[in-house]
């Protein structure tokens, strides 16, 4: 009768939640009121715990619901004795079933006789019979029982049939939202659904689909990439052949979500490209797969936390963080959930003494995490909005290669819980500081852990200058700040650097990374007025680029007049306010070295020839230069290419106050100003130290903050997103909707 919002959920055993039955809050310690752990808490909870669709009264479910919007595939829809028979149909005399085909798409299962325990589709039925897709293999006789499996029955969190769950009132039909694997638990469907139904409250409500198997994308006993999809195809078409014979009813499917990666950072080892090769591949196999057959879908993605199972194996984790957000930004109306927020369960049973087990989330994670995917879907789908005049939040541009990627891991930062790099815990994001996040298309709060590397396929979970730039901006502006990073590793300005082995090139000319940047451009301006309801004011553009145009002598000798070309061609893209010259910021490569301390990229000639063309652009209209520093940026280089954590750190804090002070009228730099001073040799100790006079002291990265850590609730953790936000956006003088579970 008519076309229903449906939403698949797809992945592995985490999807189930906790432990089957209630979750991990079972174990979780006596804190709550029944002595049962955090599941004292939230049982009390009516919006938590309450059926859908639900009596405004009772809040169990109607006696005659209106819809059912949960797939079943184990609940037995009607159970009957055969009065006729043959091997492929099944007669119950009298029964009148008064829909045609009502049964079409669900399993019939014989529960008697010879064919005991064998279960048909079901092609077809009548008045009183089924017939099924094949015949029944034993001999089916007048008198043998069966049962109908598979229904769209009301929505609950756990299971009515499981005896430890008597604190709670229950709806018949009631039956948990982990079908295929048994029980149920608490899962990020426990809020996420409750946020639909409020969302899809009147006709034709919504429809969801969720699905559990024992396999991760590439890996385990049924990957998704092969036996699980095709267990999903028939499952699924159970459940849409049952809307449609049923009730008339096509599913319009709007949103997939995916997540079955934490199975394959357990069992995907890290040798031999099989991160990249196997898990890399079969994800894109299961997405082009979605795509295929929900062409119109949102489809998102879920990102482990970068913890995941770090007490067996560190840094896997990582790898699987990194490569599936670069397959994913490959593709079409696909997005990251990412999970680095995330807290983690109870110790295990066998290790008491550790603080978390990182193989699962906790309870309040799970929670949580249903309402993000709920804002994550409706941020997709909602209209931008027109903006206020003169509404304009300062925007900073970072463009480059690795070395703005940045290569510095942040799991240093969860560890040594350093508040100036992750911001205020527990949820490790920053007030006012905002980033552009290209996988998920949409502007967030910044946080390292998470949204530092979005753009453009690199994806990579590391610490970049921005992780210091962000915090000193945010310093000079009490409106918050924006950050528009585009980097990529190997990347270079000229096309003869592409040709030498670089990755790819920025000059227009190239048509490569350039035409990249205008279209992310033109996705984040769309972003800030829907997401903030506030326009760019671009404030600056920092370039971290000249490593890789250094691999050939060609590409140096062009390099200049590129550059500034590529300096004229990014102003006219970037620029937002009239009459003023957009201040543009570079940083020197090092000096070429076959030793430690300085870069061992290129060749000797080719990165000199580089490093005087950079020093001259401070002759150029607001173009600042910073020259490299061997005492400021090469200390503790994590290898010999890339700059170290402390570098990263005060690579990031030296181009911020640099476009800040630009943008105050005067040209601060170091060494280089306006062409009027002497370049200085970076060699000569004496001159770098008087040039650095000025720079702004930090501390080290590795001073922790004094910040205490503790496991917060639910409503803590909530209570400061929502506290956070509404102060941001009273700050912009607008009113933003944030769904919260209270």
């Amino acid at each position: 009768m008519a076309t229903v919002p449906t939403f698949v959920y797809l992945g592995d055993w985490q999807i189930n939640g906790g432990e089957i039955g209630i979750g991990r809050a079972k174990s979780e310690g006596a804190s709550g009121p029944t002595q049962q752990g955090l599941w004292g808490i939230y049982r009390q909870n009516s919006r938590f715990n309450r059926t859908i669709p639900w009596d405004p009264t009772t809040g169990v479910a109607p006696a005659n619901p209106a819809h059912q919007p949960y797939w079943d595939g184990r609940v037995i829809a009607h159970s009957g004795t055969s009065t006729a028979v043959t091997q492929s149909a099944i007669t119950q005399a009298g029964i009148g079933w008064t829909i045609t085909d009502q049964w079409r798409g669900r399993k019939i299962k014989m529960t008697s006789g010879a064919a005991n325990n064998e279960t048909r589709d079901i092609a077809s039925s009548d008045g009183d019979t089924v017939y099924t897709t094949t015949p029944f293999t034993g001999t089916v006789t007048a008198g043998d029982t069966f049962e109908i499996i598979g229904a769209w029955v009301v929505y609950h969190h756990t299971d009515s049939t499981d005896p430890d769950m008597g604190v709670l009132v229950y709806s018949a039909g009631a039956r948990g939202d982990n079908w295929y694997e048994g029980g149920g638990g608490i899962s990020p469907c426990t809020m996420f659904q409750q946020l639909l139904a409020e969302l899809h409250a009147a006709a034709p409500y919504y429809k969801m689909f969720k699905l559990a198997a024992d396999g991760g994308f590439a890996s385990g006993a049924s990957p998704w990439s092969t036996t699980a999809w095709s267990t999903f195809e028939t499952e699924w078409q159970h459940a849409a052949d049952t809307a449609l014979y049923r009730y008339g009813d096509t599913l319009d499917v709007r949103c997939v979500i995916l997540d079955a990666a934490m199975l394959d950072v357990k069992n995907v080892v890290s040798t031999s490209g099989g991160i990249s090769s196997t898990f890399g591949t079969a994800l894109q196999t299961t997405i082009t797969n979605a795509r295929t057959k929900f062409p119109n879908a949102l489809i998102l993605v879920v990102s482990p936390g970068p913890l995941a199972w770090s007490l067996t194996l560190p840094g896997v984790a990582i790898a699987v963080r990194e490569t599936l957000k670069r397959v994913v930004i490959e593709n079409d109306n696909c997005q990251v959930f990412d999970m680095a927020w995330a807290d983690w369960g109870a110790p295990l049973a066998t290790a008491p003494l550790l603080a978390f087990n990182y193989e699962r989330y906790s309870t309040e994670a799970y929670l949580q995490a249903g309402v993000r995917l709920f804002n994550a879907y409706t941020a997709a789908i909602t209209a931008a909005p027109t903006p206020e005049p003169g509404n304009g939040i300062a925007t900073y541009i970072l463009i480059g290669d690795s070395q703005m990627v940045g290569t510095v891991s942040p799991i240093q930062a969860i560890y040594a819980q350093t508040e100036s790099i992750l911001g205020p815990g527990p949820l490790y994001v920053r007030s006012g500081e905002w980033i552009y996040n290209g996988a998920l298309q949409q502007v967030e709060l910044y946080d390292v852990i998470s949204n530092s590397n979005t753009l453009p396929a690199t994806g990579s979970s590391s610490m970049g200058p921005d992780v210091s730039a962000s915090k000193r901006v945010r310093e000079e502006h009490a409106g918050g700040t924006v950050l528009f990073k585009f980097a990529k590793g190997g990347t270079s300005v000229t096309s003869e650097a592409v040709a030498a082995g670089a990755a790819g090139a920025y000059e227009k000319d190239a048509a490569d990374l350039y035409d990249d940047v205008v279209e992310a451009w033109s996705l984040f301006k769309a972003a800030c007025v829907r997401d903030l309801n506030r326009l760019p004011d671009v404030r600056g553009i920092a370039f971290l680029l000249g490593d890789n145009d250094s691999l050939s002598d060609a590409a140096a000798a062009v390099w200049k007049t590129k550059t500034l070309q590529m300096i004229a061609d990014y102003r006219d893209v970037f620029s937002t306010r009239v009459g003023e010259t957009l201040p543009v910021w570079f940083l020197q490569p090092p000096q070429h070295s076959t030793i430690g301390g300085q870069s061992l990229l290129g060749l000797a000639t080719a990165r000199e020839t580089i490093r005087e063309a950079i020093a001259e652009l401070a002759d150029e209209d607001r173009v600042l230069v910073r020259l490299a520093d061997p005492k400021r940026y090469e200390l503790k280089r994590s290898e010999g290419i890339h700059y170290g954590a402390e570098g990263v750190y005060n690579i990031g804090y030296d181009l911020a106050d640099d476009l800040i002070a630009a943008n105050d009228g005067t040209k601060h730099v170091t060494a280089v100003s306006g062409g009027t001073e002497e370049v200085v040799d970076p060699s000569d100790a004496d001159a770098t130290a008087t040039a650095l006079a000025d720079s702004p002291d930090i501390a080290s990265y590795k001073t922790p903050e004094g910040l205490e850590v503790t496991r917060r609730s639910i409503p803590d953790m909530l209570a400061l997103e929502r506290f956070q936000r509404e102060k941001e956006a009273r700050g912009r003088g607008i009113r933003r909707t944030h769904v919260r579970f209270d």
